[in-house]
């Protein structure tokens, strides 16, 4: 199978490349499957968000017309914030989502990528606050498919990465929680930016043929590099330093024996 499952078009704020283009270039490159996975940001004045009603239509057309060289899935990006699971319950009610990615750009409507929650805080500080947000969410929302990249903040860090010790014990009460939440399926990894993603079904991964993977005790797959559909290759270790793997590990959801991580 090869497949992207985050993938964003003009239907996202943050991008106005055409979504048929993209269709075609996974085409080209000989995809199996391409899920849209549109961002949706609520209570957040600087974001407009996906309009679900023109995004379905549009994704009907495109199935139509591509129908038999290529499927095509109507996923989401919900970034979710403590207040505002309640609205995000309701949206998956009323829509048909095939695949829904919960990831946390915010808190306290504030965005990471502008710099406005690191405002006036120390560095423990900001990084504490946003993982906290996400093990909040994670206890009472369950309308989701995979947490996305947990440790984006990373990115949007300008004093550098964080010792890991100094959130280990927020990670692990995170994974905990995924764990309980996921108990009747086999969780299943995949990393855009360290330790970033964990489906909550078997049969959510989705790499290129001839990815390096390793697989975990209970069958699941470990994935070391994706392809998405305009062709750019990340290299997309689950584990970025011995604690990780230690964490990870202790949570239950991979191989002490695993190739996977290089440092364990």
């Amino acid at each position: 199978m090869f497949a992207d499952y985050h993938v964003h078009s003009h239907f996202s704020e943050d991008t106005d490349f055409p979504m048929e283009l993209e269709i075609q270039k996974a085409i080209k490159l000989g995809m199996d499957e391409l899920c849209f996975t549109e961002h949706s940001d609520y209570d957040v004045p600087t974001v407009v968000n996906c309009d679900y009603d023109a995004y379905f239509e549009e994704m009907e057309k495109m199935k139509d017309k591509y129908k038999g060289q290529i499927t095509l899935k109507t996923g989401i990006e919900f970034g979710i914030q403590t207040h505002t699971t309640k609205a995000y319950e309701e949206t998956f009610r009323q829509y048909p989502f095939d695949f829904v990615i919960f990831s946390c750009h915010q808190v306290e409507n504030k965005e990471y990528w502008r710099q406005e929650p690191q405002e006036g805080k120390t560095q423990l500080e900001y990084n504490r606050r946003y993982y906290q947000e996400i093990l909040d969410v994670v206890k009472v929302y369950k309308d989701y498919s995979i947490l996305g990249h947990l440790d984006v903040i990373k990115r949007y860090d300008k004093q550098g990465e964080i010792e890991f010790e100094k959130i280990q014990d927020l990670i692990e009460q995170i994974f905990a929680e995924l764990k309980h939440k996921t108990k009747q399926h086999k969780p299943a990894w995949f990393s855009q930016a360290g330790l970033c993603c964990l489906c909550k079904t078997p049969n959510e991964v989705r790499c290129a043929p001839g990815t390096p993977k390793a697989l975990r005790a209970d069958g699941g797959l470990i994935v070391h590099r994706l392809q998405n559909s305009v062709g750019n290759i990340a290299d997309l270790s689950v584990c970025n330093s011995p604690q990780e793997v230690y964490v990870v590990l202790k949570a239950g959801f991979f191989a002490k024996n695993s190739n996977s991580c290089g440092k364990a």
